[in-house]
């Protein structure tokens, strides 16, 4: 399986950390910054590309056609929607996992017809919201 992953930050880098111990996947990782471009290479055991993932032309030059799966993961919401309409539209890929930072933007992503969409604030307002319910709910019966 060959996954593209869009992306250098924390996220990226450990998504293609994790994937790329699988032998049978191979992960090209596309980086706008060239310094994070050159420690990724020499972290791992990937292609790594210097570019911008927002530039059509770009893309078609960096061989996506053989991507199997997308995984868009920078941390601006704007270079992440864009990089969707692009893959999505006109090189008409649909298997497109994308990380959206802000949750007021969500839904324009949802319009887009992503396959998955991934908020780490909401998962982590969840996370803290559920342990405050416990606890109030521990404290709760330690009261009656």
């Amino acid at each position: 399986m060959n996954i593209t992953i869009i992306g250098g930050g924390k996220v990226g880098y450990n998504v293609a950390k994790q994937v790329s111990e699988d032998e049978k996947t191979n992960i090209t990782l596309i980086e706008k910054r060239y310094e994070k471009c050159v420690e990724i290479s020499e972290e791992l055991d990937i292609t790594v590309i210097n570019g911008d993932s927002t530039d059509p032309k770009f893309l078609a030059e960096a061989g996506i056609e053989d991507t199997d799966m997308f995984i868009i993961s920078t941390g601006d919401d704007e270079i992440n929607f864009v990089s969707l309409e692009i893959i999505s539209k006109l090189f008409n890929y649909d298997k497109i996992i994308v990380r959206v930072n802000n949750p007021k933007n969500k839904e324009i992503f949802e319009k887009s017809g992503v396959d998955t969409i991934i908020s780490p604030t909401e998962i982590m307002t969840q996370a803290i919201t559920l342990d405050i319910d416990h606890l109030i709910k521990e404290r709760e019966l330690k009261d009656d």
